[in-house]
């Protein structure tokens, strides 16, 4: 089958397209043709060594991609052949950048009818990330959470444009933060304020907030922890040690809640998410689409932090 895949440790220049054997499904697995991907930071930041990734190195080459969306054509549990099905796979030795994967069904929900596979495979590590960061981290109810106030940094972002979304659509007022450039955008997904952060330095001019969803992780937690309310949360996606100090702390009573969110693949949370899309309130937003033999060019697009919503990978028609 064809993959693209990293044939050494490094940056894209190490990407090659080639053929590699054909995964097997064991039991409980789906064996999935992939129709699309996507691109995740964490993808390149495996390639490179980046911390933490460095502790744990997939074997060479190595095929990344966390995302899929596809068809089923062995099935198991509830999913038969021909099913059309999304998934963010479990682990961190990616494998969805190849035109078949084999995965955990339990990680794997069924695309809406109306979804294209572009769209669903932009939307499993991202929005998930989105959720679980709002939902379990910041205890966000996921509904009736009028009376909430939400600050979502890197609004306009992979994570960020789906976390805008999901948090406006259980009610929460929703504050995007992101270039002037992208305001249109965020306010056009749900946002109720927009601050341009080039322009704008103290953000809580309007109030406190309840949660902070930090999707670029640029700056230390302490400049955004006086924002909080006294239920507020400050949720990091990209954590680092520093994060995970803090959030120690805070379980002991420390300081304010500080939380890190890890991803991890979730069938019943697609299938929440599945029901916000049919209801029209959440969508994907695609920077760019990139045929697999371009991954490279895919990967340093998202090096830059300035893509628009996801950048997807479309590995076979």
């Amino acid at each position: 089958m064809k993959v693209a895949c990293y044939r050494a440790y490094g940056g894209p220049e190490n990407v090659e397209v080639t053929d590699l054997p054909e995964p097997v499904a064991g039991a409980g697995q789906l064996l999935v043709r992939v129709r699309a991907s996507s691109v995740n930071p964490v993808d390149w930041k495996i390639a490179r060594g980046d911390f933490p990734f460095n502790l744990v190195k997939p074997g060479l080459p190595y095929v990344p991609g966390l995302d899929v969306a596809g068809e089923v054509v062995r099935g198991a549990g509830d999913f038969r052949e021909g099913d059309r099905v999304y998934a963010r796979i479990p682990g961190t030795k990616g494998g969805t950048s190849a035109e078949r994967v084999a995965f955990d069904a339990r990680a794997a929900a069924k695309m809406p009818d109306a979804m294209g596979y572009h769209e669903a495979a932009a939307v499993p590590l991202a929005a998930l990330t989105a959720l679980q960061g709002l939902t379990e981290q910041a205890r966000l109810p996921t509904v009736n959470a009028e009376g909430w106030r939400v600050l979502v940094i890197g609004a306009s972002g992979g994570v960020g444009h789906f976390a805008v979304q999901i948090a406006r659509a259980v009610g929460a007022h929703v504050t995007g933060v992101c270039s002037g450039r992208n305001a249109e955008m965020v306010t056009g997904l749900g946002a109720h304020a927009v601050i341009d952060y080039t322009k704008v330095t103290t953000w809580n001019a309007g109030g406190n907030f309840d949660v902070i969803l930090d999707c670029v992780a640029g700056e230390s937690p302490s400049r955004f922890t006086p924002w909080l309310t006294r239920r507020g949360s400050y949720v990091n996606t990209l954590p680092d040690g520093g994060v995970f100090a803090r959030q120690l702390l805070g379980a002991l009573g420390v300081g304010p809640r500080v939380r890190a969110v890890m991803v991890r693949p979730d069938g019943d949370g697609l299938r929440w998410l599945n029901g916000l899309y049919e209801k029209k309130q959440l969508r994907a937003v695609i920077d760019e689409v990139f045929a697999l033999d371009r991954l490279a060019d895919a990967h340093r697009k998202s090096m830059t932090g300035r893509a628009r919503g996801k950048i997807v990978v479309a590995v076979s028609e």
